[in-house]
């Protein structure tokens, strides 16, 4: 009897023992499918937040547009395509979702939730551009009249940047820089006329006996990181119908270092330009701090202008949105510098020479149009605009754009530290009026 107790006994535990065996095996497989599908989730939100890129905000974005930043630090990208993204939700700035186009400052963590081009941006064009200066860190051309420097919605194509592709992939001979050695500042006036054309010695890190690493007829190869590195190597800009020398960085350490230059404003920018009117002989010093106003054109600013938000005789309404680095008043206009000498003139149309110290939007042509009271010919956002339609029909000037000559730029190169002084001719169409009016000078 006490047999069958326990039989009985046994028989009652192993069903539960069975049941409890039965489930936990169920449990134990849908906690094996669960964790796989963890694992799966993981490694989707792994692979997702490798599409995630990040950047701090530096000083120069500053209280700048989002969307506008993300195209500086992406420059593959529009800002058509970062303005969608952000009205997504794939953008966050200090890790809150941000949904709208606003101004971020400097410091701020901001991450975008995209892919980036596994394609080259841009494709390489021969635009016949001159090369000014090459080495392995930088390149120099001469930027032709009514040629953007680099890609915008509004022209995706024949862009400075997309000649200067060309010239990096494509087999050339080598340019033989004009350099000088790097010079104390007193005496930075006479290194242009100090300069001698040297051989480029290959760098120190070099294998003795070996080839020098930069190579023109070894082109490189064309990626997409070589167009996104192209593209933020672009230290400075020159407006479509403004003609000269442009400056590219390489690599990194070039760029930040002539961006440094820029900021600090030790580079020299000089510049030509025919304008109506007359000048005046000697050294002119235009100093009138510049602003934006609500169309986007720029103006000086001073007493006589009518107060802050009132309108302008044009019907602009002054706003204090200029976000270049500086000085700036209580009514939001920046500080500008231009020096300017009258070089030539015939009385009505007059060649100048100008160095601007300060780098402000349309700086020049604003200074002499608004200042001076000699703008630019040519120019149709402040110039005259009978003296444009006249100089347009003249069979003698036949002036179709802004006549501004961006002549030399004067920098350190950022990694040898030698001076060096490049410098382009005007091209034919303005150098025909600058030889008529230095005519009637003479």
């Amino acid at each position: 009897m006490k047999l069958n107790i326990i039989l009985s006994l046994f028989t009652v535990l192993s069903v539960p023992t069975a049941g409890f065996q039965s489930n936990f095996r169920i449990h134990l497989k849908e906690w094996s499918l669960c964790s796989s599908r963890k694992s799966v989730e993981s490694l989707q939100v792994d692979s997702h937040q490798s599409d995630v890129q990040t950047f701090v905000v530096g000083k120069k974005d500053d209280d700048w547009p989002l969307d506008i930043v993300l195209t500086r630090q992406y420059p593959e990208k529009s800002r058509r395509f970062f303005r969608k993204i952000i009205q997504a939700g794939r953008v966050k700035v200090d890790e809150k979702e941000v949904k709208r186009l606003s101004k971020i400052r400097k410091g701020q963590l901001v991450s975008a939730q995209f892919k980036p081009d596994e394609k080259p941006s841009m494709e390489p064009e021969d635009l016949g551009l001159e090369v000014l200066f090459e080495d392995e860190h930088l390149i120099a051309v001469a930027k032709p009249p009514g040629m953007i420097v680099h890609p915008v919605e509004s022209c995706e194509t024949g862009t400075v940047l997309h000649g200067v592709l060309h010239l990096l992939t494509t087999p050339r001979e080598k340019v033989t820089p004009k350099e000088t050695a790097a010079q104390p500042e007193g005496n930075q006036e006479n290194a242009q006329e100090e300069d001698t054309k040297v051989e480029r010695k290959p760098e120190k890190n070099a294998k003795k006996g070996g080839p020098d690493p930069w190579d023109p007829a070894k082109p490189l190869k064309l990626t997409a990181r070589l167009c996104t590195g192209l593209a933020q190597g672009v230290v400075h800009r020159l407006d479509s119908d403004t003609s000269g020398v442009v400056l590219v960085a390489k690599n990194a350490p070039a760029a930040r270092g002539m961006a440094k230059q820029f900021q600090q404003r030790s580079v020299k920018k000089k510049y030509m330009a025919v304008v109506v009117g007359d000048l005046g002989p000697g050294v002119h010093h235009l100093t009138l701090p510049l602003l934006r106003t609500s169309s986007g054109k720029m103006a000086v600013f001073q007493e006589a202008q009518p107060e802050w938000g009132e309108e302008m005789a044009g019907g602009d309404m002054l706003t204090g949105d200029f976000t270049d680095v500086g000085e700036a008043d209580a009514k939001g206009a920046r500080g500008a510098t231009t020096i300017v000498r009258r070089l030539a003139t015939d009385g009505q149309l007059s060649v100048v020479g100008a160095e601007i110290l300060t780098g402000r939007m349309h700086q020049l042509r604003v200074h002499l149009a608004q200042e001076a009271n000699c703008p630019v010919l040519g120019d149709p956002v402040y110039g005259d605009t009978d003296w444009n339609r006249r100089a347009k029909r003249s069979e003698n000037l036949q002036v179709s754009r802004t006549l501004l000559h961006a002549h030399s730029l004067e920098f350190t190169h950022p990694i040898t530290g030698k001076h060096v002084s490049l410098s382009t001719p005007v091209p034919l169409d303005m150098k025909r009026i600058v030889q008529r009016i230095h005519s009637y000078d003479e």
